[in-house]
């Protein structure tokens, strides 16, 4: 749909010829170019430019709001629409959009808990606040600020190769505000900060939102920027028509847009050229279809071939040819500096230990990204961007940080077939005692209690090396079968508290050793005279080496998760003898074609000495947390803890198809036992096997996920899991 020139275009052309005979407009003509905001709707703007670039259509500046500043702002510093198709097909924005942090940039110690609280809220006091958007946008910005990296050290926007400028929501005054200075990815950034989903933006004592609610269109932004004829593309949603009022959704959109629909319909009577494309069938938040958005546009853009065709060769023969813009190269930088900005609570040693570039000298973009993401994944930061400094002169890397400074109060929900419902609450409090220190406090609620304190704090002396203690209290409870029968069960009440020194701030390898002091008492609550009462203390020595390369924690389709752990204990300390415990478990998830992957795990562990009944080896189950009761392993075709013993040797393979979006089906074979004595003989009478099918989905931060089981022990077992892993 387009819509034919106007009177405004007519007067311009006779105005501009008028100049051109009278010698004084030499360059002819100025071209504006007004992208409106719409979120994946934006992407249309990308086929309206290949057609302009198509007829030759001169663009001697560019505005835009939300989205259409994304695309403006990247037309403005010369990528051309052919680099702006590829950038958005080959992007996963809903990713980009949806996540501030990639898995595989979160710190160690971060990934563990991934999964374990389902929502997360800001805590003052006693008070608990909901967060003022649902994403602070730090994968958006560190998208914006990499594409931008050339002009860095641009504050004036006019002096970008085409002018630009962008238009954001003031939320405390309701104004529009122009953003034509200052950094380019923020002002991006803040054009497109959509309510409730990104936190505003704060700039020059402004609070600023998506412009889209003041200003959608900025035709009248292109005219204060000097172009004298405007082509404005509105890609927002069109409002419903009558029949369609008919539900409480769609009343609600249309009255909360009407203001909008207003100023928009001002704004392009401001243009000389309004095209629109049909976008009827496809949402805001089609991301993944930005192909078809692009096609679209372009479409739109071709039925008015004629007039900007037509409008094109006007221009020309009033002015020169316009030039191409050059984008410098930007895969290196010449840093003489580095400064950090932001810091209030976190020591400026964990900023510069952790961006780890060498300077002076040619830095690569690529350490630098690195870098930014390492200090981000700490989890001190809200948001973390940088700004490269004039190539010619200061040469400086500005390094700046948004502290995490609110406490938080979280919450984990979670119903399965083997421990019911369980709830878990957390409390999370920056900054307490050091500087750039977390202290969590987790309370399980269930019917195995467990109450934990984690104290966490970046040494600064070396890339991502920490601290970490534990005080820990809980109360478990575990099984003991014979013939495959429970003949008794044991409640365990387990106190301990330990300290590690180690990589826990690394992304993807953590080597740590540490000490920990324990208590164990073991009670059978079914069971005769064989199951006497047990009291355990020692004091044993661990260490883990750690490597996490899933891209998801739930439901990753590739990566590799390998762990290494070992303990002594020697009779000098405690009341026990003296005893040893080892295990390697290694998983893998192999892409193999389309949605489809290939699931592997290996778990092996031994032990020496008189090992305590709470440090045995437990094998059964198909999801099993982390317990400090010992190491559950999972076995599909057994019931929870059915196997238990001082040796394990398990081998699990399967499938992983995601049938639809969100939706995944796994098929998997298990085969493994334990054993009394450490003996690694493959003979098919040592080991017992399983199999199963597992349907689930992604909810929040946790799963929804049954599985259908059988194996030589027994018929058919079924497990139902939905909400947090805890």
């Amino acid at each position: 749909m387009a819509r034919r020139p106007n009177l405004r275009m007519l007067s311009s052309f006779f105005a501009a010829l008028c100049l051109a005979s009278t010698g004084w407009a030499k360059e002819g003509p100025r071209v504006g170019l007004a992208l409106s905001g719409s979120p994946a709707r934006g992407f249309a703007h990308i086929g309206v430019l290949k057609v302009l670039e198509e007829v030759g259509m001169p663009v001697d500046v560019v505005t835009g709001t939300s989205m259409g500043s994304v695309i403006g702002g990247l037309y403005a510093c010369g990528y051309s629409a052919t680099e702006l198709e590829s950038l958005a097909v080959n992007q996963d924005w809903l990713q980009i959009i949806t996540q501030d942090v990639r898995r595989r940039t979160m710190s160690m110690e971060q990934k563990r808990f991934d999964e374990r609280y389902l929502a997360t809220m800001g805590l003052e006091g006693f008070k608990i606040r909901l967060p003022s958007g649902l994403r602070s946008g730090q994968s958006l910005v560190s998208l914006f600020t990499r594409l931008t990296a050339p002009y860095h050290d641009i504050e004036d926007f006019q002096k970008l190769p085409i002018p630009f400028a962008c238009v954001a929501a003031d939320l405390v005054t309701g104004d529009a505000v122009v953003l034509d200075r200052g950094y380019l990815p923020e002002a991006i950034r803040a054009s497109m900060a959509i309510p409730s989903l990104f936190t505003p933006v704060k700039s020059n004592g402004h609070l600023l939102t998506d412009g889209g609610v003041v200003r959608n269109l900025p035709a009248v932004d292109a005219r204060n920027l000097g172009a004298d004829v405007v082509i404005g593309v509105d890609v927002g949603s069109p409002p419903h028509a009558e029949k369609d009022l008919n539900t409480l959704f769609n009343i609600l959109s249309q009255a909360a847009l009407l203001h909008v629909r207003s100023v928009t319909r001002e704004q392009r009577a401001q243009c000389d050229v309004v095209i629109t494309p049909d976008l009827s069938g496809l949402s805001v938040t089609d991301f993944d279809k930005a192909s078809e958005f692009i096609t679209q546009g372009e479409r739109a853009a071709r039925e008015m071939w004629p007039t900007l065709k037509a409008l094109a060769d006007s221009l020309h023969q009033l002015s020169d040819a316009p030039k191409k813009v050059l984008r410098p190269a930007s895969d290196h930088f010449d840093i003489q500096h580095m400064s950090i900005e932001g810091l209030n609570d976190v020591s400026s040693r964990l900023v510069e230990t952790e961006m780890g570039i060498k300077y002076p000298g040619r830095v690569p973009l690529d350490d630098i990204e690195k870098g930014v993401e390492r200090v981000f994944g700490s989890g001190y930061f809200e948001r973390v961007t940088y700004r490269i400094g004039d190539q010619s002169r200061d040469r400086t890397l500005r390094v700046m940080v948004i502290e995490k400074n609110e406490d938080l109060f979280r919450i984990g929900l979670r119903y399965d077939s083997r421990t019911e419902a369980s709830l878990l609450l957390n409390a999370t409090f920056r900054n307490v005692a050091e500087h750039g220190s977390t202290l969590a406090i987790d309370l399980r609620l269930a019917e195995d209690l467990q109450f934990e304190t984690r104290y966490f704090v970046h040494t600064g002396l070396f890339r991502s090396l920490g601290l970490l203690t534990r005080v820990n209290s809980a109360r478990a409870t575990f099984d003991v079968f014979a013939d495959d029968e429970r003949v008794a069960r044991y409640r365990s009440r387990y106190s301990f508290a330990d300290a590690r020194l180690g990589t826990i701030f690394s992304t993807t390898l953590s080597i740590a050793a540490g000490i920990r002091a324990e208590y164990i008492d073991s009670e059978p609550v079914i069971g005769g005279p064989g199951f006497p009462q047990r009291v355990d203390k020692q004091i044993p020595f661990f260490g883990n080496v750690l490597i996490d390369t899933y891209d998801e924690t739930i439901y990753p389709s590739r990566g590799f998760f390998v762990e290494l752990s070992g303990e002594i204990s020697t009779s000098k300390f405690g009341d026990v003898p003296s005893f040893s415990r080892y295990y390697v478990d290694g998983r893998a998830v192999l892409p193999l074609a389309g949605r489809l992957s290939l699931l592997f795990k290996l778990y092996y562990g031994a032990s020496g000495g008189d090992i305590p009944q709470s440090y045995e080896f437990f094998v059964g189950g198909v999801h099993t947390p982390w317990t400090y009761l010992g190491r559950e392993n999972t076995f599909v075709g057994l019931k929870p803890q059915e196997r238990v013993g001082p040796n394990v040797q398990a081998l699990s393979l399967g499938i992983q198809y995601e049938l639809f979006s969100n939706i995944f089906a796994q098929l998997r074979w298990s085969a493994g036992n334990t054993f009394v004595e450490r003996d690694i003989r493959l003979t098919e009478s040592r080991y017992l096997s399983g199999g199963g099918l597992t349907l689930g989905t992604r909810i929040l931060r946790g799963r929804i996920e049954y599985t259908v089981m059988t194996s030589e022990l027994h018929g058919i077992l079924s497990h139902l899991t939905i909400g947090s892993a805890f």
